[in-house]
């Protein structure tokens, strides 16, 4: 709930690339407490052990929406089928790791800490790569020179 919020007042003075990145840095740290932890306690010890759990679902929600948002404007035309498939691929997503990797993963502290940080560390290559992308889009429609066609480019991708 706090991420979600802070998502919301950082969109008024913030850039999306400086409210996602803040969120995969909060996801991150969240890592590098859980396997800190993990290496320290074989068994959870309260309150402890939830903390890194805590900011790891600040920083979801730091950047989850707003990566939603790019999603849904990148295919402004469509975002109701986008929406869908989002929200489809999502639900696949959670259910395969809650039910499957999770159980899997649980049975010790530094397990459950090195899955999630490998699929943290994912998201933050996909968000790295996704932003490769953007820029070599933007570098080219700014090769044209035609003014126009430039602003429309750091409109549709404002990383």
């Amino acid at each position: 709930m706090c991420g979600a919020w802070l998502s919301g007042r950082m969109a008024e003075k913030r850039s999306a690339r400086f409210t996602v990145n803040l969120g995969y840095v909060a996801l991150l740290l969240a890592c590098a407490l859980h396997l800190l932890l993990a290496l320290v306690w074989r068994a959870p010890r309260l309150p402890w052990s939830v903390l890194p759990l805590i900011l790891q679902g600040i920083g979801v929600q730091l950047a989850f929406p707003t990566l939603t948002l790019l999603l849904l404007d990148r295919f402004s035309n469509q975002r109701g089928n986008i929406s869908s498939v989002q929200a489809f691929a999502s639900l696949l997503l959670c259910s395969v790791i809650a039910g499957v990797l999770s159980p899997l993963l649980s049975t010790r502290m530094l397990p459950l800490a090195l899955g999630a940080s490998a699929l943290s560390v994912s998201g933050v290559l996909a968000w790295w790569w996704y932003r490769r992308i953007c820029q070599r889009s933007l570098d080219r429609s700014l090769t044209t020179a035609d003014a126009g066609l430039t602003l429309q480019a750091e409109i549709a991708e404002p990383l």
